[in-house]
């Protein structure tokens, strides 16, 4: 989690599997459109890497509309690579 003062911004979030580290961000609505979710970003890759020393890559899936979120992780370092599929079942 990531506090401004004691006002809490937004978690960045890291899940592993086999093949690769998933991350997500969500971020304190009051603090949108400030530039903050590429910081929050940097500092927790940067953190997640110097403490568990990954040898996999960290992605980012993100749904094709979410502009906002696109710039905050190409602006934290991330490049854009293929696109997900997701199968949705009759529950989804």
């Amino acid at each position: 989690m990531a506090y401004y003062k004691k006002e809490k911004i937004g978690t960045i979030r890291f899940e592993a599997n086999e093949s690769a580290i998933k991350t997500s961000v969500m971020l304190n609505p009051d603090f949108l459109g400030k530039g903050l979710g590429s910081k929050l970003i940097k500092l927790g890759v940067k953190r997640f890497i110097m403490e568990k020393n990954p040898d996999m890559q960290i992605i980012a899936e993100i749904k094709k509309d979410n502009v906002a979120s696109t710039k905050a992780f190409e602006k934290a370092g991330f490049e854009e690579g293929s696109f997900a599929y997701i199968f949705k079942t009759a529950k989804n």
